[in-house]
């Protein structure tokens, strides 16, 4: 999957995310993109060639194998020939566009061990310093050193939202897996609803709005994130920051 030229203008050419990836890094920042577990239906409907490979797209596919909510993709078998070298290939083309964070959606749960493997070698081979991302949780606790050793990052909760009925809860899941918590490995309570947040989204019936915590809310979950040593990822858009906020 390449980026669309009516949404991102400086990928034509088929340059992809590499000047856009380039202008963040001008600003001192990293640069993260968001893809999903698999490989595209399209590639294995026209089974299309797999890079350094003899092996197409419909021998490496699991058609069985479909996100319930994102049905773009197919799952990779990753007990067949080719399979390594499809995400070789695609961790390559993140490595060369300049990615530096790679958030992999629909892998954590179900818990997709096989092609956690696919992808972490993938970008050891790669030789780039991509912090790996899986998502969505709760990843199963009992995979832990699995994740530790094949992860930076994984979601620890299912998606979280700006409720106390998410936030209670969050103690515990991070009283579970505080023990996991070291440099290189992260589980991560996920984004941080705060500011102006559901913009193009109806969760929970609810859309574009402020966030519903209370200041002190919102001071226990910073609190909380922070003792926790989870990633900070802002879930508002900021250029709408208040001062509170801010």
């Amino acid at each position: 999957l390449i980026p669309s030229e009516e949404r991102f203008p400086s990928s034509v050419e088929g340059k992809g995310f590499k000047p856009l990836a380039d202008f963040v890094h001008s600003l001192g920042l990293k640069f993260g993109i968001h893809i999903m577990r698999g490989i595209p239906r399209e590639a294995v409907h026209k089974n299309l060639p797999i890079k350094n490979s003899n092996k197409s797209a419909r021998d490496v596919a699991h058609p069985n194998s479909i996100c319930l909510w994102n049905t773009d993709m197919y799952g990779v078998n990753a007990n067949v020939e080719g399979a390594q070298a499809y995400y070789d290939s695609l961790i390559e083309l993140y490595a060369e566009w300049g990615v530096d964070f790679l958030k992999v959606d629909d892998i954590a749960r179900p818990y997709s061990k096989d092609e956690i493997e696919l992808i972490h070698y993938a970008i050891k081979k790669s030789k780039r310093n991509i912090v790996l991302s899986l998502s969505p949780g709760p990843a199963p606790i009992d995979e832990a050193e699995h994740l530790c050793k094949h992860a930076n990052m994984w979601r620890m909760t299912d998606d979280f939202w700006d409720t106390w009925a998410h936030l209670y809860p969050m103690f515990d899941r991070c009283k579970e897996w505080a023990e996991f918590s070291k440099e290189g490995n992260w589980p991560d309570c996920d984004m941080l609803p705060l500011g102006h947040i559901g913009i193009k989204s109806v969760e929970h019936g609810v859309g574009d709005r402020k966030t519903r915590f209370t200041e002190n809310e919102q001071i226990l979950m910073m609190t909380l994130w922070s003792i926790f040593r989870s990633p900070l990822m802002m879930g508002g858009h900021l250029p709408d920051n208040d001062k509170w906020t801010l």
